[in-house]
């Protein structure tokens, strides 16, 4: 009995073994049609993840702190909020649901010491489990042990494998995370110092819109749990919290919303406040001002920005000095 338990021990780990370097070989060198199930982007991707996580480093004590999606990353420009007195940091990235948001908060979050988080809460991201961003992160850093909680948490065999193959990039050596560089520009996105990508295309949202029906979302049981955790993540650290929902062109925010129920959890966990510059306390902001019907271009990102800075001066959550 103890032998059949020793063998298989050992069977599981050759097992674990040829897995992870059967991942990791195909995600490094194999050809892309290999990669249904393993996805293994270091450089040059929507939202220059790797570089920001480069760049994370050179950031100590922040006023502000912004994690989410897209909107993020491109929405909250850290050159706005230095004209106002303020520093901050963006460690958005694409498509980033709370699940990725938690893994990112706990890993970067006492270097960081800020003293406001913003939780960027666009409703795509809190109904939906997060796989792309996941895919996007999880080969940008060296592999941890909390990346393999955060895989558990979407239960995903893409992401298992995409894992597997970062364990096997970092404890073989192939990707220089210290030296490498990526491109500052890519897909027309500038990434600017500080988690920034501006837009920069000449491209202005057209008003078209492919649904025509109303899309109303919930909010995922495990995402909800995500948003609960880092609340009390953030509350330990001694920050200011508030969940912020962007602009929107006004036929997106027509047709595609969160339900009664999701507005009212997202309350219930809003430590202190949230923002929805889509609400109909807000005034509208114009197509013209977009590229896509819910992503803004640079004279948006600053009407957005210093409308932004003046609300949580006046809620108390900013203050210059």
């Amino acid at each position: 009995m103890i032998r059949l338990f020793k063998d298989l021990i050992g069977f599981t780990v050759f097992a674990c073994v040829i897995w992870v370097a059967s991942a990791g070989l195909t995600g490094l060198f194999g050809p892309k049609w290999m990669h249904k199930n393993v996805s293994y982007v270091l450089f040059n991707a929507n939202g220059q993840t790797f570089t920001r996580f480069q760049d994370v480093h050179n950031f100590k004590d922040v006023d502000v702190l912004v994690c989410g999606s897209s909107h993020a990353y491109r929405g909250f420009d850290p050159r706005i909020f230095e004209e106002r007195g303020y520093s901050l940091f963006n460690l958005g990235s694409s498509g980033q649901t709370p699940v990725q948001s938690y893994y990112l908060l706990k890993r970067y979050l006492a270097d960081l010491n800020p003293k406001l988080v913003i939780i960027e809460t666009f409703p795509n991201t809190l109904s939906n489990d997060g796989l792309s961003s996941q895919l996007d992160i999880l080969p940008k850093t060296p592999f941890n042990l909390d990346k393999i909680e955060m895989s558990l948490r979407l239960n995903r065999i893409h992401s298992y494998n995409t894992l597997a193959a970062n364990a096997f990039d970092s404890f073989l050596g192939f990707s220089d995370y210290d030296n490498s560089v990526e491109d500052s520009i890519y897909n027309g996105s500038l990434y600017l110092r500080g988690g920034y990508c501006e837009y920069q295309k000449s491209k202005i949202y057209d008003g078209s819109f492919e649904r025509e029906s109303p899309r109303i979302m919930g909010i995922k049981s495990f995402q909800k749990e995500a948003l609960l955790e880092m609340v009390e993540l953030v509350q330990e650290a001694d920050a200011r919290l508030i969940f912020v929902e962007t602009p929107v062109t006004e036929k997106y925010s027509e047709l595609v919303f969160l339900n009664k129920k999701a507005r009212a959890q997202l309350l219930d966990m809003s430590a202190e406040h949230q923002l929805n510059y889509n609400d109909s306390f807000h005034i509208p902001y114009p197509d013209s001002v977009f590229y896509d019907p819910h992503h803004m271009r640079q004279p948006g990102v600053d009407r957005f920005n210093r409308e932004l800075i003046d609300d949580l001066e006046e809620l108390g959550l900013l203050r210059a000095e």
